[in-house]
C-alpha cells in the first residue's frame, strides 16, 4: 500500500549548525575565487535572494504557509531545554533567519553547475576521462567534495563549536506533487522551447540535481534533522525537489523573463535574431552562453520584488523590535555604550520638540536637569524608554554612562562626556551627582518630598526619580534574566546560560551556583544605588505599580518632572506601547527582559520558594524590604 507523500516537513537544526554552514559556504566560495571558478556566482546569488523572496515574502509573509514552531516552550525551558530558539523571534531576527536558511542555497547552486560542466564532459569525452580530470586537479577535487563534507559532517561536528546550543524549528509545506509538475513543466521547456540536448544538456542537469539532493536532504534524513516520515518520502523528496529547482534554474537562466510574463514577450525580448542566436548555440556545452537578456531582465525583476516586499514588514518595524534584537548579541561591556549612543542620536542630534511640556500649569522649566536612576532588573528599560519619549517631545537631550567591563553586579558606571539636560543615571551610576554638580546644579536642594508640587527657580534645579523593586523579584528576574541568556554576557561571554539550565542538575543547585556567582552581590548592589537615590531625594516609584496602575504610576513620574498637564497626558499615552498588559503574547516572549515569559508559572514560583528557603537569600531579603518600605 502507498501512502500520500507527506505535506508538511520540519526543519530543526541548533545556530551551531547554521554558523558551521555559513562558515563552509564563505570557505567554498573563497576556494572557487581564488581558483578563478565564479562564473556561476552571479546565478547562485539570484537564486539564493528567490528562494529568499518566495520562502519568505511570499509564503511567510503573505500566505502563511511557513512557521516557526516554539513547541511547549515553557515546559522546555523549565527543564533546561531552550527547545526551538530561546525566545519568540522578533521581525528582524526572522527576516534574518529565512536569509541565511534560503540563501545558503549559493553553495548547492554553485556546486551544481560547477557538477553540470563535469558530468558533460565525462558524457562527451568519456567516464574514465571525466573522472580523472576532477581527481586530477585539486582545486576540482575540492570543489566537488567540500559540500558532501559541509552537510555530512555538520550535524555531528557543530555541536563541538559551542557558539550557541539553541535550537530553531521551521515548518514548512512539502508539496511532492507540485515539485514533480515543476520538474515535468521544465524538462519540456528546455528540450522544446530551449533546444536543450537529452543528453548533453537535460542528463547532467537532472543527474547534479539528484546530487544535490543526496548531499542536502539524505544528509538531514540521516541525522534526524528533517521530518520525513520513512525513506520512501524521502525517495520521493530526492527525485522531485532539488531536480524541479536545479532544472528551473536552467530554465530561469535561458529564459527567465519569458517564465515571469507568463509566455508573453512584452519587453521584446525573443526577437528572430535571439532566437537564431541561441540555436546557434545549442551545441556548446557551457550553459552560460546560452544567458541572455531574458536573465538579466528576471535578475533585475527579483531584486525589485525582494526590495518591496522587505520594505513592507520593515516599515513596520521599530524601536523596541531593534532592541530585543540587538540585547542578546551586544558585548556587555559594549550595550551602554550603544545605549547611550542610541539616546543621543534620537534626542540630541535628532531634535524635533513636539510640545512645550512647561504650559499648563507646569511647575518645572526647561532648565531642569531631569534623572532617572533604576538599577538593574529595576525598569532600566523602562526607564530608559520614559527619558527617551520626554527628551523627544520636549526637546531635551539625554545623557547616559559608559562602562569599560560587563557584569552583573558590575563596575560603578561612569558619568556622561557629554552635556545634556536629562541624565540616564541607570544600574550603578553612583556618582551621578557629581555630573549634576559639573553641570552648575546644587545638591544641596535635596532631599525632598513635594517635588509634585514645588516650583522650580529659573535657572532650573534637579529633579529625580528612582525605581525600586522588591527584592526578591529583583533576585528571581535577574535569574531568568541569566537562564535564560538575556544579554550577551550570559549567552556567550560566561557559560552562565549553559550552567544555569544544565538539565542534569536540579533547580536548587542552579540557584545555588547563580547565588554564590551572581545573586549575593547583585541584591546587595542594586539595594544600596536604590538606597543612595533615595537619600538623595530622588522619588521612589515601585515598579510592582505599573502592573496595577501603569498609566497613573507613569503619571507620577512625569509629575515630578514638573511636566504641564498637557505633556503629561501626551507622554503617558504615547508611552502605553510600553505597559507589558497591552503588549501582545509574541512581543512579551520575543522582549529578553520579558523573562518569565519564557518559564512556565509553575516554575517561577518554585524559583521564588526554593530561594526563600536558601537561609541568606531570606534574610537579605527581609531586612531590604524594610528599609525599602516593602514591610
Amino acid at each position: 500500500m502507498t501512502t500520500a507523500p507527506i505535506q508538511r516537513e520540519l526543519f530543526r537544526c541548533t545556530m551551531d549548525y547554521a554558523y558551521y554552514h555559513v562558515g563552509c559556504c564563505i570557505l567554498q566560495a573563497v576556494l572557487l575565487y581564488c581558483t578563478g571558478r565564479t562564473k556561476y556566482f552571479g546565478y547562485a546569488h539570484v537564486f539564493g535572494l528567490f528562494a529568499f523572496l518566495m520562502d519568505y515574502c511570499v509564503f511567510y509573509l503573505n500566505a502563511g504557509t511557513r512557521t516557526m514552531i516554539l513547541p511547549n516552550l515553557a515546559e522546555n525551558w523549565d527543564r533546561g531545554i531552550p527547545d526551538s530558539g530561546d525566545e519568540a523571534l522578533g521581525p528582524v531576527q526572522r527576516m534574518l533567519f529565512f536569509l541565511w536558511f534560503d540563501y545558503s542555497a549559493f553553495g548547492i547552486i554553485v556546486w551544481a553547475l560547477e557538477m553540470q560542466d563535469h558530468i558533460r564532459y565525462g558524457v562527451q569525452q568519456g567516464i574514465g576521462k571525466g573522472a580523472f580530470k576532477v581527481f586530477s586537479s585539486w582545486p576540482d577535487l575540492c570543489a566537488v567534495l567540500i559540500l558532501p563534507l559541509q552537510f555530512w559532517t555538520a550535524p555531528t561536528l557543530s555541536p563541538y563549536l559551542g557558539i550557541d546550543g539553541r535550537e530553531v524549528n521551521l515548518a514548512r509545506p512539502s508539496p511532492k506533487y507540485q515539485y514533480f509538475l515543476m520538474l515535468f513543466v521544465f524538462v519540456l521547456l528546455l528540450r522544446y522551447k530551449g533546444n536543450c540536448d537529452w543528453k548533453l544538456e537535460i542528463f547532467p542537469i537532472l543527474l547534479s540535481a539528484l546530487g544535490c539532493g543526496l548531499i542536502h536532504h539524505a544528509a538531514l534524513f540521516v541525522h534526524g534533522m528533517r521530518g520525513y516520515a520513512n525513506p520512501s518520502r524521502l525517495l520521493w523528496t530526492l527525485c522531485t525537489e532539488w531536480p524541479s529547482l536545479i532544472a528551473g534554474v536552467a530554465a530561469c537562466r535561458i529564459f527567465g523573463w519569458t517564465l515571469l510574463s507568463g509566455g508573453f514577450d512584452i519587453l521584446g525580448l525573443n526577437t528572430d535574431e535571439n532566437n537564431k542566436k541561441s540555436k546557434s548555440k545549442k551545441q556548446k556545452l557551457s550553459s552560460e552562453v546560452r544567458v541572455g537578456n531574458h536573465y538579466k531582465v528576471f535578475k533585475f525583476i527579483v531584486y525589485t520584488l525582494i526590495v518591496v516586499c522587505i520594505a513592507i514588514p520593515m516599515a513596520k518595524v521599530d524601536d523596541e523590535d531593534i532592541v530585543a534584537s540587538l540585547v542578546p548579541n551586544i558585548p556587555g561591556q559594549h550595550m551602554h555604550t550603544v545605549g547611550t549612543f542610541f539616546l543621543w542620536l534620537q534626542t540630541c542630534v535628532i531634535v524635533a520638540p513636539k510640545m512645550n511640556c512647561w504650559e499648563d500649569n507646569a511647575v518645572g522649566n526647561i532648565n531642569d536637569l531631569l534623572v532617572i536612576a533604576p538599577p538593574a532588573k529595576s525598569g532600566a528599560m523602562l526607564s530608559s524608554k520614559i527619558v527617551m519619549k520626554v527628551g523627544s517631545v520636549c526637546g531635551k537631550c539625554v545623557a547616559g554612562g559608559l562602562r569599560k567591563q560587563s557584569g552583573i553586579p558590575g563596575e560603578v558606571e561612569s558619568i556622561p562626556n557629554f552635556n545634556g539636560t536629562i541624565l540616564y543615571a541607570a544600574v550603578n551610576m553612583r556618582t551621578w551627582p557629581e555630573y549634576a554638580e559639573k553641570l552648575g546644579y546644587s545638591m544641596e536642594a535635596l532631599p525632598y518630598k513635594d517635588l509634585h508640587t514645588r516650583k522650580s527657580p529659573s535657572n532650573g534645579m534637579v529633579r529625580c526619580v528612582t525605581h525600586i523593586r522588591d527584592p526578591l523579584a529583583r533576585l528571581r528576574s535577574l535569574y531568568t534574566y541569566a537562564r535564560s541568556g538575556g544579554e550577551h554576557q550570559f549567552r556567550y561571554e560566561k557559560g552562565t546560560m549553559a550552567r544555569l539550565a544544565n538539565s542534569s542538575i536540579s533547580l536548587q543547585d542552579s540557584l545555588d551556583i547563580f547565588w554564590i556567582s551572581h545573586g549575593r552581590g547583585y541584591l546587595i548592589q542594586s539595594h544600596d544605588f536604590m538606597l543612595l537615590n533615595i537619600n538623595l531625594g530622588c522619588v521612589p516609584i515601585k515598579m510592582e505599580s505599573y502592573k496595577h496602575d501603569y498609566d497613573g504610576t507613569l503619571k507620577q513620574v512625569l509629575e515630578a518632572y514638573g511636566l504641564g498637564r498637557s505633556a503629561v497626558t501626551r507622554i503617558a499615552e504615547e508611552m502605553a506601547y510600553a505597559d507589558g498588559s497591552r503588549m501582545t503574547d509574541e512581543t512579551r516572549k520575543a522582549d529578553p527582559h520579558f523573562t518569565a515569559e519564557k518559564f512556565s508559572y509553575g516554575f517561577v514560583e518554585q524559583v521564588k520558594e526554593l530561594l526563600m528557603k536558601m537561609p541568606d537569600v531570606r534574610e537579605m531579603v527581609l531586612s531590604q524590604r524594610k528599609e525599602l518600605g516593602y514591610s
